[in-house]
């Protein structure tokens, strides 16, 4: 059963009444003690040094993330363990509503009366939309891209529709019977 260190993650919470008007940030250094504490996460080791920056806007606030770091994945083609670095620039903007909603992905509506946010979600979220869909281990990198070069489209002039082969093919009496079946429409 997962279990999640409730003061660790707290540490990601700010009060939403610090948002004044002057811009601010906060600085996190996440290791695998983030991603241990994230329910279903697709990381498991990574370390990362994450900057948000919070601006205020009317009726809510711009979160801007500045994450560089690196993690521990597995090839998809050999199954070796392998670093990959990632860096991320990204926004989202928090508007204040009467009920939250999610239906974009930079704009976020919180509740009004919320008294705190956790910014835990909004950087696994980051990190995790920014993995490679195809992960590939540094030293295959190059044999893969040979490969993709090498594949060269099949055409023919034959017309395979008009082949008599077929015929010379059939040896068998049970599928000469068959052949023989006359279908009306």
């Amino acid at each position: 059963m997962f279990k999640t260190d409730k003061k660790y993650i707290r540490s990601f919470d700010l009060a939403l009444s610090l948002i004044k008007e002057e811009v601010f940030y906060l600085t996190y250094d996440i290791d695998n003690q983030f991603f241990a504490n994230i329910e279903d996460s697709i990381i498991d080791q990574g370390t990362f040094h994450v900057v948000l920056e919070i601006t205020p806007i009317l009726n809510g606030f711009k979160l801007k993330f500045d994450v560089k770091g690196s993690l521990e994945l597995t090839c998809d083609i050999s199954l070796e363990r392998f670093i990959e670095e990632i860096e991320i620039d990204d926004y989202i903007i928090f508007q204040y509503g009467e009920k939250e909603l999610n239906e974009h992905e930079h704009l976020m509506i919180i509740n009004v009366n919320a008294p705190v946010i956790n910014f835990s979600t909004y950087i696994y979220e980051q990190i995790a939309v920014n993995l490679p869909f195809k992960k590939v281990h540094p030293r295959l990198k190059n044999i893969e891209n040979e490969n993709e070069q090498e594949i060269v489209p099949f055409y023919s002039t034959h017309n395979f529709a008009e082949s008599k082969e077929d015929d010379k093919i059939v040896d068998d009496t049970r599928w000469l019977a068959l052949k023989n079946l006359k279908f009306e429409n």
